[in-house]
C-alpha cells in the first residue's frame, strides 16, 4: 500500500483502522505506565476488549457513512 498525504485539511478518502482484538486485558497496577491507566485500573473501569471492539466498529461505520474507504488488518 502506497501512502500519500498532501496536506492535513483535505477530505479524508481512506484510513487504516486497527482492531481491538487480543489486547491482553487490563494490566496489573505495577504494569501501568501512565496516570490515566492507573486511575482506571484502581476504579475497575479499564476498557474491556468487547467494548473496544464495538467502539471500533462504530468508528468504522461513521467513516464509511462519509465515503471513507476503511482498511483493516
Amino acid at each position: 500500500m502506497k501512502l500519500n498525504v498532501k496536506n492535513e485539511t483535505s477530505r479524508l478518502r481512506a484510513v487504516v483502522l486497527g482492531t481491538a482484538e487480543s489486547t491482553g486485558g487490563a494490566p496489573n497496577l505495577s504494569e501501568a505506565y501512565d496516570p490515566k491507566s492507573v486511575e482506571h485500573i484502581k476504579a475497575g473501569t479499564y476498557p474491556k476488549e468487547e467494548d473496544m471492539r464495538r467502539e471500533m466498529e462504530a468508528v468504522k461505520k461513521v467513516l464509511e457513512k462519509y465515503d471513507v474507504e476503511v482498511f483493516r488488518p
